[in-house]
């Protein structure tokens, strides 16, 4: 009888220190534990890209690191990404839901200011909200190796035909002036077969100037044959812009012997 009382008693003892002591030390252990919650509001560590952030990535993801567990979906309805309009993306989170990610479903807008913004709806595991609002802006650059597709829609643009002749146009020099267009300078085969020199504006979207070209022809390109008389072959080999803003090119032109003269073309 001694032997089964102490039995029950060692028994009662070991129950005790397994369920007494041990079970609630693991649930001090786990951070969602109820214990844990000191009632504060969680802190954002940090967000990449920074606030005022310069020539970001168009395909940057938005890190938002937490200074404990959050609850997702509170964060991921707080969480916004703009542009001109917003930006549209998937959350994945991971460190024990501390580090959000936010991925844009495609790439940001070129050379743009973005707004990211945190509302303090964002809640951690035990549903206490952050203490403010947070919000914070970057600017896009272009994607290095990617054509601009803000550029004609397409990333480039062609010309054919400047002179007439049907045959081929090139273009040699290509400079921005003053008032942000895109000056281009070579030269374009003519209906009789000759090398014209052509000049070629345009807009920065990658549209032709039409505010540019000859007298009663504002076409966005214009071109010149015959300088010295020969009515043969001109070419251009540099351009600049006066002080004025004007074209300036130098080149050569056939005379009416043959011979190559030495020519300055300055167009308005």
């Amino acid at each position: 009888m001694k032997l089964a009382k102490s039995i029950i008693i060692v028994s009662a003892a070991v129950l005790l220190i397994f369920f007494g002591c041990k079970l609630p030390r693991d649930n001090i252990n786990d951070p969602l534990s109820p214990a844990n919650d000191d009632g504060k509001s969680p802190a954002i560590v940090s967000i990449t890209p920074a606030g005022d952030a310069a020539d970001v990535s168009s395909d940057t993801s938005i890190i938002v690191t937490f200074s404990e567990t959050m609850n997702r979906t509170s964060v991921e309805e707080s969480f916004s990404l703009t542009g001109s309009t917003n930006v549209s993306g998937t959350f994945s989170w991971a460190v024990a839901d501390t580090v959000m990610t936010f991925t844009p479903n495609d790439l940001l807008a070129y050379y743009q200011n973005h707004s990211v913004a945190i509302s303090s709806d964002s809640a951690d595991a035990f549903g206490n909200k952050l203490a403010a609002d947070w919000s914070g802006d970057f600017t896009s650059s272009g994607a290095a190796g990617r054509l601009d597709t803000d550029f004609n829609g397409q990333g480039w643009v062609t010309h054919h035909d400047a002179a007439g002749g049907n045959g081929y146009d090139t273009g040699g020099i290509v400079s921005d002036d003053s008032g942000g267009k895109i000056v281009v300078a070579g030269k374009s085969l003519s209906e009789d077969y000759d090398e014209d020199i052509a000049i070629w504006r345009y807009n920065h979207d990658g549209s032709l100037d039409t505010s540019f070209g000859a007298v009663g022809n504002k076409c966005g390109w214009v071109t010149h044959n015959s300088a010295a008389g020969g009515n043969s072959s001109e070419s251009c080999n540099s351009m600049v812009f006066d002080s004025d803003g004007k074209i300036v090119l130098v080149g050569s032109s056939k005379n009416a012997s043959g011979n190559s003269d030495m020519v300055i073309w300055r167009y308005e």
